[in-house]
């Protein structure tokens, strides 16, 4: 029971150790340096988006609200991000990840996962 708790114990202490980016952890070894975190903050600020980790990697990225989120679309061209084809409204911010169905430039839908 002990070692159980070591080893747990041991875990939690290596998780504290990581490294951390506004208040989010930072994947190691990967490709975003600190630099490049922090030029990209100052962007996204810049923008009124939240530069936070995303997609199943957790790689940072600026997501910034769109003008027209909420508003009724029939087609890609009609929204500055996505049009839902399930809601038929454009989406409130972009980039967007995860999986979900969209009407494409000719009002058809369709679907897609991004990561």
């Amino acid at each position: 029971m002990l070692k159980i708790i070591a080893v747990i114990a041991g875990f939690v202490l290596l998780g504290s150790c990581a490294p951390t980016f506004n208040g989010y952890p930072v994947i190691p070894n990967s490709f975003q340096s600190h630099a490049d975190l922090v030029q990209g903050k100052a962007e996204c600020d810049a923008r009124a988006g939240q530069y936070r980790p995303t997609g199943m990697l957790g790689l940072f990225a600026c997501i910034t609200p769109t003008s027209d989120g909420g508003k009724a679309c029939a087609k890609a061209s009609d929204c500055q991000g996505v049009c839902y084809a399930d809601t038929r409204q454009c989406s409130k911010a972009s980039p967007l990840f995860g999986c979900y169905s969209y009407l494409n430039a000719q009002g058809e839908a369709e679907e897609i996962c991004i990561d």
